[in-house]
């Protein structure tokens, strides 16, 4: 009864969101039957997670995520994990580290994927789902506007161009949820045998 989500995250704004899951669909017998990972709200690529050499993360007690931590301060909450047994062989990956960070005395959150590849060339994409509308400033800055305070999301690392794909939702349960659409951000391109990407989300 899993959503194919290991290293999922959400970031909400002043009680706003900002980063988000988009949930599920009105239950039917899709739902729990063997296409069930054929819905897009079951799967990874509509998550805030990557997609690596075309591959989203499976199903199963075998695809989950490895050496989770989390640690907590006054000033930093992090968490870490592995994410490379979510993902089946074909993704070709050695290593995935992503770290996950609310930075208190910054009021901003971070998050990091620190990646090896087992081949010297790949294609990566990274997915953020967001209910606020986005402008692509730069290929490393998008503003989220929409809600109380706009957002901006600052990314570095390696080099990756960004797009905007609107979702428009039909399923009522959704709607209820986000309005009649939703936005995926997409960061894509040919990375090299190892590398790293972040991310802030910084309010305005």
């Amino acid at each position: 009864h899993n959503h194919n989500d290991v290293g999922q995250f959400l970031v909400y704004l002043d009680g706003e969101p900002v980063l988000i899951d988009p949930g599920v669909e009105v239950y039917t017998a899709k739902t729990f039957g063997s296409d069930r990972y054929a819905l897009w709200t079951m799967q990874s690529a509509y998550h805030n997670l990557p997609i690596v050499n075309g591959c989203l993360q499976e199903a199963g007690r075998d695809f989950k995520a490895l050496a989770v931590h989390y640690q907590a301060s006054e000033d930093r909450a992090e968490l870490s994990l592995q994410l490379e047994d979510a993902y089946p062989q074909a993704a070709g990956i050695a290593r995935w580290l992503r770290k996950i960070a609310l930075c208190r005395t910054g009021a901003f959150v971070e998050i990091i994927d620190d990646f090896q590849l087992k081949r010297p060339q790949n294609n990566v994409c990274f997915n953020y789902l967001t209910p606020l509308a986005p402008t692509i400033e730069s290929p490393s800055c998008v503003l989220l506007s929409g809600g109380a305070r706009p957002v901006r999301l600052v990314f570095a690392g390696v080099k990756l161009e960004p797009a905007c794909e609107e979702i428009a939702l039909t399923d009522q349960r959704l709607i209820l949820a986000w309005g009649e659409k939703i936005y995926r951000l997409q960061l894509a391109g040919e990375v090299k045998d190892a590398g790293s990407c972040s991310l802030k989300v910084e309010p305005l």
